[in-house]
């Protein structure tokens, strides 16, 4: 059942639940005349925000592939923007070269047993002090048994203790968390898989479900998704 519908890099205002809350929740004062690296920016949609509401002195994305930055790429073209083909545990970027990373969504998707690897991978690439955002599904019980692709694929869930410890060995600290997301983002996923992978459609939910989602974010509480600030040591 193949995906047929093609992600779109949507403006800031049309950013839904994960998506919009990231975009707020790094700092202006840490991307404003910095330099940024996006570690799995997907279709862009960060990128974009970056290069419409702040002012970056550098933005950088990566993906494993030239067919998957191809929607980023068209998205952002005319654009500052960099984009580069790599994975999370070898990036061809210079030591000490970024102010900030971000990392939504993709820890979970590295080969096993290297999250230490990714980890010291962007503290290598951090400058002293940089932060790291990054966001993965929450090991919380309801999170790993609601979640279709736990069954599917494997889909893997992180506790903030195995965040600590992978922070640890790579070089970072970790500075705050939070667990975010309840049903009705819940429902989002499960909305998504089956309209885009079994009809072969947009979300038919997505309209119904974005002031709920909304209103979750904005409690910052729930058992899905963990959201963590780490800080390189040094």
């Amino acid at each position: 059942m193949k995906n047929i519908n093609n992600d779109t890099a949507l403006p800031y205002e049309d950013l839904l639940g994960r998506l919009r809350y990231v975009c707020d929740w790094i700092p202006a004062a840490e991307t404003n005349g910095k330099s940024v690296l996006n570690v799995g920016c997907g279709y862009g949609w960060f990128e974009k925000y970056l290069v419409e509401h702040r002012q970056p002195t550098r933005v950088v994305g990566i993906e494993q592939s030239e067919e998957d930055l191809a929607t980023a790429r068209r998205a952002l073209s005319g654009t500052p923007v960099e984009f580069d083909v790599a994975d999370g545990v070898n990036l061809p970027l210079p030591d000490v070269s970024f102010d900030v990373c971000l990392s939504t969504e993709v820890l979970e998707h590295i080969p096993k047993q290297t999250e230490v690897a990714f980890f010291s991978e962007i503290s290598r690439v951090l400058k002293p002090g940089g932060r790291f955002y990054m966001t993965t599904p929450s090991g919380h019980a309801r999170s790993r048994f609601t979640d279709p692709a736990y069954y599917l694929v494997g889909h893997r869930h992180y506790s903030v203790a195995q965040i600590e410890g992978y922070a640890a060995r790579s070089g970072f600290e970790l500075i705050s968390h939070d667990v975010i997301g309840g049903y009705a983002s819940l429902a989002g996923i499960w909305d998504m898989y089956i309209s885009k992978w079994i009809f072969r459609r947009e979300p038919m939910l997505r309209d119904w479900l974005e002031d709920r989602i909304e209103q979750e974010y904005q409690r910052r509480d729930g058992f899905l998704g963990l959201f963590c600030v780490l800080q390189k040591l040094g």
